[in-house]
C-alpha cells in the first residue's frame, strides 16, 4: 500500500508512524524482525531481485559505513537494515500478565548484530 511512498515515487502517500497488525505478533515474531534484513522485498539489499551495487559479487546484505557517498554531483545513501553489524545492542521487551508482580516484565538483551545476536533473557 505505501510502497510507492517508501520508494520515492509518491511522497503524498504518506505512511502512518504505527500501524495496528492484522494478528498479535509473538515474542518470536518479534524477535524474528528484530534479524531481518528485507529478504525476498523490493528493499533486499542483497542484489538478488533487483541490481545493488553495495551488495557485491558475494550478494551481502551488510553495507560498510559510511552509509553515503557521492559520485561526481550526485549523492547517494544506502538504506539502514534492521539486523545490521553496526548495531552495538539490541533487546525485545515483553510483559506477562498471568506471572506475579515481580516476574510480569522480561526483556531479551542481545549484543552486537541484531540479526545474529543470541538474545538471552
Amino acid at each position: 500500500e505505501y510502497l510507492d511512498y517508501a520508494q520515492g515515487f509518491n511522497l503524498t502517500n504518506r505512511m502512518p508512524l504505527f500501524v495496528k497488525p492484522s494478528s498479535p505478533l509473538s515474542l518470536n515474531d518479534t524477535m524474528e524482525l528484530m534479524r531481518s534484513h528485507g529478504e525476498e522485498t523490493w528493499f533486499d539489499p542483497r542484489g538478488v531481485a533487483r541490481s545493488d551495487v553495495g551488495a557485491g559479487p558475494g550478494h551481502s546484505p551488510y553495507r560498510w559505513r559510511p552509509l553515503t557517498w557521492s559520485q561526481g554531483s550526485k549523492s547517494y545513501v544506502n538504506e539502514r537494515t534492521v539486523g545490521t553489524q553496526q548495531t552495538a545492542w539490541s533487546f525485545v521487551a515483553s510483559s506477562r500478565a498471568w506471572m506475579p508482580a515481580p516476574l510480569r516484565a522480561i526483556m531479551w538483551f542481545a549484543p552486537d548484530d541484531s540479526s545474529t545476536g543470541v538474545r538471552i533473557p
